[in-house]
Order: structure tokens, then C-alpha cells, then sequence
């Protein structure tokens, strides 16, 4: 009788290769061959075990009938049929194979291991796109020191099929980085025709690096996306010479991408001949600690302008009419007197700014920005808090958006750009209907992100109580919660909320709002009035442990105290139409107790 292997490996029984459960399990098989042909390296015992040369008798019988056209050419086929011949015979051992011949007999079980995975059915015009959109690994590290770009290279290593589809395409090469030179030629030699994307280190010094450089950059005239660095100590010598390399004072023809980064407390001017004025197709630019000149061309045509502590005019704004997203962090300067009217920026979509509370209010005031969705970094301050809420108000208002609808408070971790301490982001969802997804699904329209030194201050309970006097608020109905440890319950509990959707570590939170009193629920979590919010009708549980697997020390023991307030509601009319349960665990017996008290019960994974 046949091994299932066996079977496998004969013409009649091809067909059954598409049987996904079946072909997993020869490629198992597989594995286990490979495994004992690997093993005659390190153990000589190894050449006398019956499985392998079961093994390279399954190999022999493999290369006979489908390994032929895998392999590399006809020669190499010949040579591991001999091989596995001279070995289930007897006539050779493993151990006295040499070296390379193993390794032809590794690659052939390879070979054949792979051409039964689904992808290797791909046609290689189909395979290359797909190649093609593998995630890219960083090109660089914030100092253009580190090399981990070589995606391509992982790529090429998987097998001889995609090793020769990724030589043959420029487009894999395409990625440019000067941190290592040598890497850098040859894959400007793989990539003959391909738009480039090159980084480069300006405070190279060594002759080698500097040859490299200026290899590259002599390509300018097909470079789509170019980063340029340069570090603190090397600023003040570029900046006192007023020199950069040569190429990039020609014309970058199809340069759509420019980053300009240099680190340090001074800022650096950029050439007024650089790229000879001519980037006719310059769509992003970010500058870093630069200044340019308002009436260069590079401001023409940009679609996205990031600028980190690089200064800018606002009326020079309305000159970039198709500028659909503006990140401002630490470049908002002082606000002329001059404005009038607010400087229209009617195609913005996006618009991040981080700076202190005065600077931002005062470019939103100098500002329109009615399709824009605004995030704001600020550290908190009592003073301008208001100030805050009503440039916001003052924008939903022109964007003809009468009604906030729903509203999400979360916890976030620190960024370098966003000051020290706590960081608490509020959002307001507008204009969006609520139903099943409304609270966790949808993005907030406008978003503010504070960061308070000082924990022990109840400054994000300010800035809530802060945007609720300021802001229309009367058709909120959605409620996200996703913090900890915050208490404005007095001011929620008014709010005619009909969904909310609570986080990890917001439970007690969700339970004091409810309650309209912190106290009331220190004891039991949900020991809490029935009759608050009566209109809620929806409930959305993400990432809590109640019960089931979860370690004890992670889970939540509030499901005793939720039953029982949902019961109670239930008793006066005003049960919760539908929960969800996102990521969350809990035993059988709890999930039969919920579906009795509320109307329907969803579980999805996290």
C-alpha cells in the first residue's frame, strides 16, 4: 500500500494538489524529508535511519515525475536523481556526500516545497505586483545612519522564482539610501529606468560616501522623492559656505517629494537657485529648522506642506490653492495685524497644528477652513482653553455643521512633540449618523490633544467642562470613552447620550458618568440609578476581560454589578436594545444572563 506521499507523487493523483488540507500535509512531509537530509551534518548516525532514505527515494521518485521543470536546468536535475539513487541504494552515505551536494539536495526539497504553495500558481505578471506591494521597511532612522531597506534583498532570499522576478524589476531598486555606499551602486545599477527615492546624509565626510552622493544626485533628473539631512555640528559650516552638492542646483524634472531636515536651534536658508527653480511636478514638501523665500516656486503647486520649526506667513497661504493637507508643528509665527478677513484655504482636508494654545487660536481665527478635519497639539492652559473650543465652534459653524453628534475622550501616549506629562485627546464627531458604529467607528471631525505636566490637577476635567459651556452640544448622542480615572459625571449626566462605547480601563469611568456622582459608584461599580440617560439604547464593550480565559489578575469584576443595573432598566422600560462585545471575555453563564436582560447580544474579536 501507498504512503499518502507516495500517492502524491504519481500523475494520477495530481488533481488532488488542490485540496488545500492535502497539500498542507505534503508540504509537511516535505519538511520532515528536508529535516533528514539536514541532519547527516551534524549527526553520522543519521545516514543509516530508515527515513532518509525513504525520504530520497520519495525525492528520487519526485524528480522523475514533477521536479523536473522546477529545477535550474536539465544538468542539475540529472545530478540529483543520481544523488538520491546512490543513496536509498546503498552504494553512498549521506556523510560521505560532499558539502555541495547536500546542499543541491536541500535545494531541490526546497524547490519543491515551494511550488505547492498557492502563490507559486501565480503567473509571474500577476506575482510581481503583489511583490510590489509588500510593506517597505523604513528607508532610514530619524539620523540617516541606520540601513534597513533592504527589503528587496528579503525578498530575493525567499526563492530562485523570486529572486529572478526581483532582479528583473528596476521598480524593487527603486529605494536609494547613501548610508551604505556600496549598497547604494549596486542598486542604482538595478534600477536603470525606475523613478528614484533617495535619502542622503549631507554630513558625510568620508571620500567613499561623498563619491557616492554625488553619483546619485547626478540622477536628480529622475528622482521623484528626495530627503536630504544634515546634523547640528555640520549646519553652521554648510550655512557660513553656503555650499551643497552640485547636482541639486540642476532641475529636478520629476522630483515630487522633497523633505529638507536639518536638526539644531538655528535655521537654515535654502539656496534660491536650488534645483535651478525648476520642480515642475513638487507636490510634498517638509522643511526642518529652514526658510525659504515666500516668492519661490517650490510653494507653487504643493498639495501637502509639513513644516517643523520652519516659520511661515499665513497670507502666504492663499497663494497654494491646492493644498489639501498642512501640518504646522512649532511654525506658527506671529499673526499680522494686516488680515481682515480670514485667509480661505477652501480645498484643505487636513489641518495639525502644534504650538502653544495663544498661536493656535490665532491661526484659526486667520484662517477658513470649512472641509478641514482639525487636530490640534497643545500643552493645556486655563487661560486659552476657551479660546480653543471657540476658534473650533467658530469653524463647525462655517462648515454649515450645526449638530456635534458624538464626542471621544482617551488616553494617548506621549510623543517628543507634545510636551511632557499626560497626553488627553478629545474628539468631536460631526455630522455623522449614530448607529451600531457610531461611537468607536467613526473619526473624530475635530480633535485636540492636551498635554498636562502636572497629574495630581484636575486639568482635563477643566477642558471638558470648558468645551461643554462653549460648544452646542444639544444633539450629542454618542460617547467614547477610552481614559481613565476622569470625573465629570455633573456635566455628562445632562447629555442625552442613546450610545456608548467603552475601552479598556474605562469601566469605572462609564460607570461614575452614569451614576452623576464618582461616590455613588466607589462600592459597586454599577450600583447606580436605573433612570439616568433614558433615552441610551446602545452599549459597546472593547478589550475587557469580565470572565472566561483571561488571567485572573486582568479580568474586570464589574459583569455582576452591569447584569444588574441592565435588569433594573429592564423593570422600568428602558432596556438597552443592543450590546456589543468587541475582543472582550466572558463565561457561558454570563453571556446567557445578558441575553435575557437586553435585546440583542453581538460578539466580534478585537
Amino acid at each position: 500500500m501507498q504512503s499518502p506521499l507516495e500517492a502524491l507523487l504519481t500523475d494520477r493523483t495530481v488533481s488532488v494538489f488542490s485540496a488545500r488540507r492535502t497539500r498542507l500535509e505534503f508540504i509537511a512531509d516535505i519538511d520532515v524529508a528536508l529535516k533528514e537530509v539536514e541532519a547527516a551534518y551534524v549527526s553520522i548516525k543519521a545516514a543509516n535511519r530508515s527515513p532518509v532514505k525513504q525520504a530520497l527515494n520519495l525525492l528520487r521518485r519526485a524528480s522523475k515525475l514533477n521536479l523536473r521543470p522546477m529545477l535550474h536546468d536539465d544538468s542539475e536535475n540529472a545530478t540529483v536523481v543520481s544523488l538520491a539513487q546512490e543513496v536509498s541504494s546503498g552504494r553512498r552515505t549521506l556523510i560521505s556526500l560532499q558539502p555541495s551536494e547536500i546542499q543541491l539536495l536541500q535545494r531541490a526539497l526546497r524547490t519543491r516545497r515551494n511550488s505547492l504553495t498557492p502563490i507559486s500558481a501565480l503567473p509571474t505578471e500577476v506575482l510581481t505586483p503583489i511583490l510590489e506591494l509588500c510593506p517597505t521597511i523604513a528607508v532610514d532612522g530619524p539620523d540617516f545612519k541606520t540601513a534597513n531597506f533592504i527589503r528587496e534583498v528579503t525578498l530575493s532570499h525567499v526563492c530562485r522564482r523570486w529572486r529572478a522576478i526581483t532582479l528583473k524589476s528596476s521598480t524593487f531598486w527603486s529605494n536609494i539610501i547613501l548610508s551604505r555606499p556600496r549598497w547604494a551602486l549596486e542598486m542604482l545599477h538595478r534600477s536603470p529606468a525606475a523613478p528614484l527615492a533617495v535619502g542622503v546624509d549631507l554630513d558625510s565626510v568620508l571620500p567613499k560616501q561623498i563619491a557616492a552622493r554625488d553619483l546619485v544626485l547626478a540622477q536628480l533628473f529622475r528622482i521623484r522623492e528626495l530627503r536630504l539631512h544634515m546634523a547640528a555640528q555640520h549646519l553652521r559650516l554648510h550655512m557660513a559656505a553656503q555650499r551643497i552638492p552640485a547636482p541639486l542646483l540642476l532641475p529636478a524634472p520629476v522630483l515630487e517629494t522633497l523633505h529638507l531636515h536639518f536638526s539644531g536651534l538655528s535655521g537654515f536658508a535654502v539656496p534660491v537657485n536650488m534645483f535651478a527653480a525648476e520642480v515642475p511636478r513638487l507636490r510634498h514638501l517638509s522643511l526642518q529648522h529652514c526658510s525659504l523665500q515666500w516668492d519661490s516656486l517650490l510653494w507653487a503647486n504643493l498639495v501637502s506642506l509639513e513644516l517643523i520649526h520652519s516659520p511661515i506667513q499665513v497670507d502666504l497661504l492663499a497663494s497654494m490653492r491646492h493644498l489639501r493637507t498642512l501640518t504646522l508643528i512649532g511654525s506658527i509665527s506671529a499673526i499680522s495685524g494686516a488680515l481682515v478677513q480670514p485667509v480661505p484655504l477652501a480645498r484643505l482636508e487636513s489641518l495639525t497644528l502644534t504650538g502653544s494654545s495663544l498661536l493656535c487660536c490665532r491661526f484659526l481665527r486667520a484662517v477658513s477652513v470649512p472641509t478641514s478635519r482639525i487636530v490640534l497639539h497643545t500643552p493645556y492652559s486655563a487661560v486659552h482653553m476657551r479660546g480653543v473650543w471657540e476658534a473650533l465652534e467658530r469653524h463647525r459653524a462655517d462648515a454649515a455643521e450645526p449638530v456635534v453628534c458624538g464626542l471621544t475622550f482617551k488616553d494617548r501616549h506621549r510623543y517628543e512633540s507634545e510636551g511632557e506629562g499626560e497626553v488627553f485627546e478629545v474628539g468631536l464627531i460631526s455630522n455623522q449618523s449614530i448607529g451600531r458604529s457610531a461611537p468607536s467607528s467613526h473619526p473624530p471631525r475635530y480633535v485636540v490633544r492636551l498635554s498636562g505636566a502636572d497629574s495630581f490637577l484636575p486639568w482635563r476635567e477643566d477642558a471638558i467642562s470648558t468645551l461643554l459651556t462653549i460648544l452646542s452640544l444639544g444633539h450629542v448622542r454618542a460617547l467614547t470613552l477610552q481614559c481613565a480615572a476622569l470625573c465629570v459625571a455633573p456635566e455628562l449626566h445632562r447629555k442625552r447620550f442613546r450610545s456608548v462605547a467603552v475601552h479598556r480601563g474605562a469601566v469605572d469611568v462609564f460607570a461614575s458618568t452614569l451614576a452623576g456622582d464618582p461616590l455613588m459608584a466607589a462600592g459597586n461599580p454599577f450600583a447606580i440609578p436605573a433612570v439616568h440617560y433614558p433615552r441610551l439604547r446602545s452599549l459597546e464593550f472593547h478589550g475587557i476581560a469580565f470572565g472566561g480565559d483571561s488571567e485572573p489578575e486582568e479580568r474586570h469584576n464589574g459583569m455582576e454589578g452591569i447584569l444588574d443595573w441592565l435588569a433594573q432598566r429592564k423593570r422600568l422600560f428602558l432596556a438597552i436594545e443592543e450590546i456589543w462585545l468587541v475582543g472582550c471575555t466572558l463565561t457561558a453563564a454570563e453571556y446567557g444572563s445578558l441575553k435575557e436582560v437586553v435585546g440583542h447580544v453581538y460578539v466580534e474579536d478585537g
